[in-house]
């Protein structure tokens, strides 16, 4: 049936029916991807938040622990600590919060308790016994800090994908320091010989080698002087150095 054998009528109706779904289709698809990159800058502002978080926490631990092994008091970090995992768990939702590439992994939550019930502890630990603790909340945070960089959303543009990319190597760069830092503390506590941390020494400076590698070749050189610069001036490693 042609359009010439409609009415008047119903031919002004089609022709203005027929631009209008077609407007329709495409103020749709333009909102669909508006939600998807906005949802996609959200997953990455939650993710770097939660990184910067998870660094201020590793702080705080450092700085409990290092009191403790000196024999001084450590419930202010043991408390500035278990505030930052209250921020770290209000921030990131690590309770079923869905994002594109996944749901936040449920072990996340129970990584940051086991940190929490650790935490209390330190207070009337032993040297000894403060560097067992020590370990085994790096190793937690490490398998955190690993939750937390399978976050990703695809729909963010290439910019921010690089930046995204760039933190989270500067993350792992800055937590492999932290661990060569207290590395250098259990040595004072358990006197070991070279053969007993050599082999634990090497593999942390190869992950940091690995990581700022992978930092030269995406940043600029004054950008990337610059942040470094600001890194190693961290009191803790300013301390560690002296």
């Amino acid at each position: 049936m042609s359009l010439s054998n409609f009415s008047i009528k119903s031919r002004l109706l089609v022709l203005c029916l027929v631009p209008t779904v077609v407007i329709i289709g495409f103020a749709v698809n333009s909102v669909i991807r508006i939600q998807e990159q906005l949802h996609s800058y959200t997953v990455i502002d939650e993710k770097a938040r939660t990184l910067n978080l998870l660094s201020v926490l590793s702080g705080h631990i450092y700085q409990g622990v290092t009191k403790r092994v000196e024999g001084l008091p450590s419930q202010t970090s043991v408390s500035l600590a278990t505030e930052t995992i209250k921020r770290i768990e209000k921030v990131s939702h690590v309770q079923g919060h869905n994002h594109h590439s996944g749901e936040y992994n449920p072990q996340t939550l129970q990584h940051l308790e086991e940190i929490k019930e650790l935490l209390p502890e330190l207070n009337n630990a032993s040297p000894q016994g403060t560097v067992e603790i020590a370990r085994l909340m790096y190793e937690i945070l490490y398998d955190i800090y690993f939750d937390i960089q399978k976050i990703e959303s695809h729909d963010a543009n290439v910019a921010i994908h690089k930046l995204d990319l760039v933190l989270s190597d500067l993350s792992w760069l800055y937590y492999w320091m932290e661990r060569e830092a207290w590395l250098a503390r259990e040595l004072n506590v358990l006197g070991w010989d070279y053969s007993d941390f050599a082999p634990q020494y090497f593999r942390i400076n190869e992950r940091q080698q690995f990581y700022l590698d992978k930092y030269i070749t995406k940043v600029p050189v004054p950008i990337r002087l610059k942040n470094c610069l600001r890194c190693f001036l961290v009191e803790i490693f300013a301390v560690v150095a002296i």
